[in-house]
């Protein structure tokens, strides 16, 4: 953490109040627990304090805090945004026409910042005035937040640190031609007074004579923009040494720059300058950064599928100049290592002999009379988008450690080459998918259940004795409660081993209590896992068993195999 000659002004200020008035009526603190840990031994040590973690609101409470008609607009935005009390305040603070574009976190602060920065007299909206306009702004407070978190520090610089701080700025902008030193001191007094117009809304104090944010999260939302969109190769490199991954704990305080930087709307872009700094995510290294990978590539489809002015090109892009070398890398060890040749090997048609749309229909779920079934099976009939191929096997230890050769799951006997791979959250199995190259991906749950069924109707893929189960499956009651090799029992009809027990498998689809109202959105509790597994009872096993997991959680029972488009040419 960052070491600044001089503390926090509002922590000091707390220090007192404390010392003073604190015995003598009761406080409540708020904050993140970075913020309790880094503190303890100034204010909490000495009292008799008692802590808690607040819960994310739940549907109803959002509903209550936004109102209906604000959350009507906001169809596209994921559930999860809609739990973080910051963006909650920020959503309710916007008009309710405001609001259907938003998808992201990144969305809703990018248009906060630009609706305050309008208000201001100060700031132009003419962007081609000689004056200060809403893109110098943007720099200057970039250019403030990048500098503060590539060094670590998120308290704050003092008003005795300024000058030398401001200097750094100033060299930051020495390829920025049509400014002179006077010219950056003066737009550093207009954001300055902007920000006092704005009732420092960004920045605390009056005067631009030091540096302390608002609240983190602007200071995160406005790093992530400079690597976005103004980031010099350099600094892509040097934010590249700090990429997030939650085994990594130094990494963690760069979770959400990172995450505000994947995920940027088009406007807060620059096209290769967001490519560069996304490169890092995808190179080789000890560990694999999957959850920034899979919100820059999900921030790339969108811009190819959207009608996005120059979408397409930053695609093009972003294809050439990062998914081809990570494409590469499984297309280089099918020419040299076996596993990797055996993976592409052992995939079946699903369904096999397809003869047209009707194969595909289907009903998803459990019928109501089926014993030990769950609530949230439906039933609901469906049809498959089309045709598709899946895995054999779940993917194992020794496929998987082709992509992250420091991955472990567990204790030694647990990492067996040939038993499947465990402790890998969605993140991590979509991610994987997506590096064997183009047509490989996760089943969707319609997709999953269709391939287990093998066109069967009951419980199970050989339908409902249950003492046929053991021949099947691997489940608590025959496998000592610890997972085994691949493909050592039966495969259903259609080939596929291990569809029941051994372990769940993550699915491509968003978890819905309600699976007869699949657009359900508040219903969304993470992502489908599917399969039931070695440490559990047979009824988790069944075909229509279903589970939802948070997309980062990583247990020793999760696994995962890998789909296929059908059109996809054999390598």
């Amino acid at each position: 953490s960052y070491e600044g000659r001089l503390e926090n002004p509002k922590i000091a200020a707390l220090a007192d109040f404390l010392r003073q008035e604190g015995s003598s009526c009761r406080v409540v603190i708020a904050g993140r627990p970075h913020a309790v840990d880094r503190y303890w031994g100034g204010l909490f040590d000495q009292r008799d304090w008692r802590f808690a973690q607040l819960e994310p609101f739940t549907p109803e409470q959002t509903k209550q805090y936004l109102g209906e008609d604000r959350l009507k607009h906001l169809k596209h935005l994921e559930v999860e945004i809609l739990s973080i009390p910051r963006s909650l305040e920020v959503i309710r603070a916007m008009a309710p026409e405001q609001l259907q574009d938003l998808g992201t976190a990144s969305d809703v602060y990018w248009k906060l910042v630009l609706q305050m920065l309008y208000k201001s007299p100060h700031v132009d909206r003419d962007a081609s005035a000689d004056r200060f306009v809403a893109d110098d702004a943007l720099w200057l407070l970039g250019a403030m937040a990048f500098e503060m978190t590539l060094a670590g520090n998120f308290e704050g610089v003092p008003e005795g640190e300024f000058t030398d701080f401001k200097d750094r700025l100033w060299q930051r902008q020495a390829g920025n031609t049509k400014w002179r030193y006077d010219d950056f001191q003066t737009k550093l007094d207009l954001l300055g007074q902007t920000n006092e117009f704005l009732e420092f809304g960004f920045l605390e104090g009056w005067g631009l004579k030091q540096v302390f944010w608002r609240n983190r999260t602007l200071q995160e939302f406005f790093a992530g923009l400079w690597l976005s969109k103004f980031a010099s190769k350099g600094d892509s490199r040097k934010m590249g040494r700090r990429v997030y991954h939650p085994k990594v704990e130094a990494s963690v305080p760069f979770y959400w720059t990172w995450r505000f930087a994947t995920e940027m709307p088009s406007a807060g872009r620059a096209k290769e300058r967001w490519v560069a700094s996304m490169k890092p995510l995808y190179r080789r290294r000890g560990y694999r950064p999957t959850e920034m990978i899979y919100r820059s590539w999900r921030t790339m489809e969108k811009a190819r599928t959207s009608r996005q002015a120059g979408g397409v090109d930053t695609w093009n892009h972003y294809r050439q100049n990062v998914l081809r070398s990570y494409w590469k890398e499984f297309q280089d060890l099918t020419e040299t290592v076996e596993v990797a040749r055996e993976l592409l090997a052992e995939f079946r048609p699903i369904p096999p002999n397809y003869h047209g749309p009707d194969d595909l229909k289907f009903c998803v779920g459990s019928p109501p009379d089926e014993p030990e079934r769950f609530s949230d099976e439906g039933p609901w009939y469906t049809s498959i988008e089309g045709a598709f191929e899946l895995a054999c096997y779940p993917v194992t230890n020794g496929q998987y450690e082709l992509f992250e050769q420091s991955h472990s799951g567990g204790p030694p006997e647990q990492n067996c080459q040939n038993k499947p791979v465990v402790q890998v959250s969605w993140y991590d199995a979509w991610a994987y998918c997506l590096w064997l190259g183009e047509g490989f991906r996760l089943p969707t749950e319609p997709e999953w259940e269709f391939a287990c069924r093998a066109g069967t109707f009951g419980a199970y893929c050989f339908g409902n004795d249950m003492e046929e189960l053991k021949h099947y499956a691997w489940y608590v009651d025959n496998s000592g409660s610890v997972i085994h090799p691949v493909g050592k029992l039966r495969a259903n009809a259609w080939g596929l081993h291990d569809m029941h027990g051994n372990v769940w498998e993550w699915c491509d689809s968003k978890y819905r209590i309600n699976m007869t109202n699949p657009t359900a959105l508040r219903e969304t509790k993470g992502w489908v896992s599917r399969g039931g597994s070695a440490t559990f009872l047979a009824r988790y096993c069944r075909s229509a068993a279903r589970s939802g997991v948070l997309p980062a959680n990583t247990f020793e029972y999760i696994g995962f195999r890998v789909a296929r488009s059908a059109r996809q040419v054999q390598r």
